[in-house]
């Protein structure tokens, strides 16, 4: 009944029932992972990692936890912990997508090696863009901005609703430029539109509008 509630967006009236499933066994995991799910649909994210790290306690070797909680760590905007979380479910085994998109981006392997994970995920999913953005940095730091921007006009034409590809353009578009020009401001601007954090946070916006009152 809790998934259920969840499911029509009733996340309050589900976490009751999860809350209750635990009274009767603490042991339950799924009411764990409902529990979990709830404090996310609520959008309280310090519970949720709260929680989420409570959960790992209980059980280390579940690898659910781990992947929610790296989720949650990207919405408190802390790199660190959730390139952590993830390689934590890597060890464990774990090789969804989303870890196989986040790992590489997180450890000192060669660029071979992260490269071929990416591309399993890639071919895991096609029609999302986390991974293709990561091939996308990774390119970044290792190859010329004449090799990267085919890519990400590809990656722009194929995901045209992800502020992160937005956020990507900007910088490939900087790398052309030393100082702030339409393209980089329109961009940056795209992902303001979109409430994309990283952007709000760049420091080149300043020179945006600074450009723009010229």
């Amino acid at each position: 009944m809790g998934n259920k509630l969840l499911s029509e967006n009733n996340a309050a009236d589900a976490m009751e029932r999860f809350e209750a499933a635990l009274r009767a066994d603490s042991a339950y995991t799924p009411a764990w992972e409902g529990k979990g799910k709830c404090l996310e649909a609520m959008n309280k994210w310090v519970d949720a990692r709260n929680f989420y790290n409570d959960f790992i306690e209980r059980d280390k070797m579940n690898a659910h936890p781990y992947l929610r909680l790296g989720l949650v760590y990207q919405r408190l905007r802390d790199k660190e912990s959730e390139c952590e979380v993830y390689v934590r479910a890597y060890t464990l085994g774990v090789k969804n997508y989303d870890v196989l998109a986040m790992v590489p981006m997180c450890v000192r392997d060669r660029y071979d090696e992260k490269m071929k994970l990416i591309e399993e995920a890639i071919a895991m999913d096609p029609s999302r863009y986390e991974a293709k953005t990561a091939r996308l940095e990774l390119m970044m730091k290792y190859n010329s901005v004449d090799v990267i921007y085919p890519e990400a006009l590809k990656l722009l034409k194929e995901h045209p609703k992800s502020p992160k590809v937005y956020y990507l353009m900007s910088q490939v578009q900087r790398g052309m430029s030393y100082a702030p020009n339409d393209s980089v401001c329109y961009y940056l601007q795209k992902c303001i539109n979109m409430k994309y954090y990283e952007a709000s946070d760049d420091y080149y916006l300043y020179g945006c509008r600074q450009f723009e009152k010229k």
